[in-house]
């Protein structure tokens, strides 16, 4: 299975969570099988970090768009605000901070490499 089928199916099994969550009254195994998307993405972004030419500008992008995504729910909470749907799940931000952190890990281990 490629990387782009992977996305899809993360896509939608995140589309269904979303379903279980905003929709009152959905089946509670929409949730369950819509958890599984979290996980699938993480292995996308640590494999697509790890073949990427540019780590910069792929950490730049995900940082991008996790502004973005903050920017959309913030106007969504300040346009229909509702205390029993406040909207604050941003998966940019988890996938940036992995981005980071895997790269703070290969920085030191290649500098322990380096110094043998």
């Amino acid at each position: 299975m490629t990387s782009t089928m992977l996305k899809i199916l993360a896509l939608l099994f995140m589309f269904l969570d979303h379903v279980a969550e905003f929709i009152p009254g959905a089946p509670i195994w929409l949730h369950w099988i819509g958890r599984i998307s979290a996980p699938i993405f993480f292995f996308c972004m640590a494999w697509g970090f790890y073949y990427t030419s540019n780590r910069k500008i792929y950490l730049s992008r995900m940082y991008g768009f996790g502004v973005i995504m903050a920017l959309i729910n913030y106007i969504c909470n300040n346009i229909y605000p509702d205390p029993y749907c406040y909207i604050s799940n941003n998966i940019f931000v988890t996938l940036f901070l992995i981005g980071v952190i895997s790269w703070i890990l290969e920085i030191r281990k290649n500098d322990k490499k380096e110094r043998k």
